[in-house]
């Protein structure tokens, strides 16, 4: 490709501008959530487009890959936030045109709802921190997690979890708390439930922000998980 792989970020932070504003000055390091992404991205021969999906949007004409993120909200409040239709809908859209598309957190939940999975609160309590992830044996061998060991470590902050797949998808991935940590639908669809773009700093500055605490071990290095996002993009271009 004689030009950079145009990846477009569908920002679902959240459709509330001060929470936005806020996560930005206070734990996001005054960036732009879709900047966080941006970096974790720079290595790779790629420009990111960042979208606010909370409001009305049209995905441009030149459109590589589909990278969704985290949110603050969960598909269950669909009813209350027109927004999540529509991105349900164009989650639908693409798994039908094919173009590659990975969701985190977020996103995880959202395309899973989407196509047919559930969504619901973690019966076993909000994972945070750096924690252990398990690969299945289809996990071993998918491309998204080629460079990392059977059990690695990963950056969670999350309150709900997918606990129905959808129909047809494999379960790459899974925790002692999240039974489905990553998902593998069709050829061009991955999800991951934990942050690969998310660093020890960021998670104290959240936890922090939320008045959380947790044990001062769960603030290791996880960005070795950052390759996933290489993974993905050159499993496709190259």
């Amino acid at each position: 490709m004689d030009r950079k792989i145009q990846i477009v970020f569908l920002d679902i932070l959240s459709d509330d501008d001060n929470l936005r504003q806020t996560l930005e000055e206070r734990v996001q390091g005054g960036m732009p959530y879709g900047e966080i992404y941006a970096q974790a991205l720079r290595p790779l021969p790629v420009e990111v487009i960042t979208i606010d999906a909370t409001k009305s949007f049209i995905l441009p004409p030149l459109c590589d890959v589909i990278l969704i993120g985290g949110s603050a909200h969960d598909p269950s409040e669909a009813l209350l936030r027109p927004w999540m239709q529509r991105l349900k809908d164009t989650i639908r859209w693409v798994a039908e045109t094919r173009i590659p598309m990975l969701g985190v957190c977020g996103g995880h939940e959202f395309i899973a709802d989407a196509l047919g999975g559930l969504v619901g609160e973690n019966q076993s309590g909000r994972e945070v921190g750096a924690l252990p992830v398990s690969l299945t044996t289809a996990g071993r061998s998918d491309f998204l997690f080629d460079g990392l060991p059977d059990t690695f470590l990963a950056m969670q902050s999350h309150g709900h979890k997918v606990t129905v797949k959808p129909l047809g998808a494999t379960v790459l991935a899974y925790s002692a708390m999240t039974d489905i940590q990553a998902l593998g639908i069709g050829e061009n669809i991955r999800t991951i439930q934990f942050h690969a773009e998310f660093s020890s700093l960021w998670l104290r500055r959240l936890t922090s922000f939320r008045k959380q605490i947790i044990a001062s071990n769960l603030y290791r290095d996880t960005r070795a998980t950052r390759i996933i996002f290489r993974n993905f993009v050159q499993h496709y271009f190259g």
